[in-house]
């Protein structure tokens, strides 16, 4: 399995130096496009989507992504297409991206609704770009769903976080083959 270091931001991130993170070794990059409220169906574009997008692209030596959180409180095609109105907006190298992670699921119990979604979304925004979406994911979280629930995964790239590396120095694991038990 190979790796490549990389990052996700998000507006939690603050101010990104994008050459400092390129000579520390990363070659790729993504960002939040958009979320919603947990409980609420209000959907909103990360605020510092516009900027970390612009400033990326002007410094043109990563590979460039966004990717949506995925939600259970908003329709899982509309959420798509409010994330691909962002997606759309820059020359994206990396194709559409699925944050799979919303820890209300795990505490509400609701694996196979959650499950559902993801794919709904996954397979709208593939008929839409002609591109296979991403999941990215992590081994903690989809560990707390049964097999069941998760074997429509294997049609997706999977992108596992590897949070070995802290003090904002983290490390992705590109993984080109799926989740396997």
């Amino acid at each position: 399995m190979n790796r490549i270091l990389g990052t996700d931001t998000s507006h939690w991130s603050g101010t990104i130096n994008f050459e400092t993170m390129y000579k520390a070794g990363a070659r790729f990059w993504y960002t939040k496009a958009t979320d919603a409220y947990v409980d609420l169906p209000i959907q909103y574009e990360d605020s510092k989507f516009m900027k970390y997008c612009e400033d990326a692209f002007n410094h043109g030596k990563l590979l460039t992504g966004c990717y949506h959180w995925l939600q259970a409180s908003i329709d899982p095609k509309v959420a798509a297409d409010f994330y691909l109105e962002r997606y759309r907006r820059f020359p994206f190298h990396l194709p559409p991206i699925l944050d799979f992670e919303e820890r209300s699921v795990i505490t509400k119990r609701k694996f196979s609704d959650y499950a559902w979604r993801a794919q709904v979304w996954l397979e709208h925004v593939k008929q839409e770009t002609g591109r296979v979406p991403l999941i990215y994911t992590a081994k903690w979280y989809t560990e707390q769903f049964e097999d069941k629930y998760l074997s429509w995964m294997k049609e997706y790239p999977l992108i596992v976080a590897d949070y070995t590396c802290w003090s904002n120095k983290f490390k992705y694991l590109w993984c080109k083959e799926p989740r396997r038990k």
